[in-house]
């Protein structure tokens, strides 16, 4: 299973030249393998297009909506325990990414997709953090 982060959906709902072609085969593989998505993610990713791209949000909803396998996740209790520890352990983390992090691992999601670099230095266990500028 694969998570990704807010930044890899914005890339493909915003066209993006440098990464959306890469966003799109991360994301064609976990339709594959089955992907999870948290509720957070959806929140988060419509009041970032909403104000620059009004247009985008209904794009944004129909490729979330077109995602195979896809389970959307609620934050519960436990993944709010693990983010809280995330964000004791690493400073500089943000709240976001720390819920991110800890839905992933919650959801027993073996890779977690970022272009967050700052991410890569978290340790998550049992979650492998990549980089989709990394990613072929």
């Amino acid at each position: 299973m694969i998570a990704f982060d807010t930044n890899i959906a914005t890339y493909v709902a915003e066209n993006n030249p440098e990464f959306a072609n890469r966003a799109v085969r991360v994301i064609e593989r976990a339709e594959q393998e089955g992907c999870r998505l948290s509720v957070v993610l959806v929140t988060e990713l419509l009041s970032l297009v909403a104000p620059h791209h009004p247009r985008s949000i209904s794009e944004l909803e129909a490729f979330l909506g077109s995602i195979k396998n896809t389970e959307f996740i609620a934050c519960t209790a436990e993944i709010a325990r693990r983010a809280t520890g995330i964000l004791r352990a690493h400073r500089g983390i943000r709240l976001g990414d720390a819920i991110h992090l800890a839905t992933a691992a919650e959801a027993g999601a073996s890779e977690f997709w970022t272009n967050d670099v700052r991410l890569v230095k978290v340790a998550v266990p049992g979650v492998r953090v990549r980089l989709l500028a990394e990613a072929e």
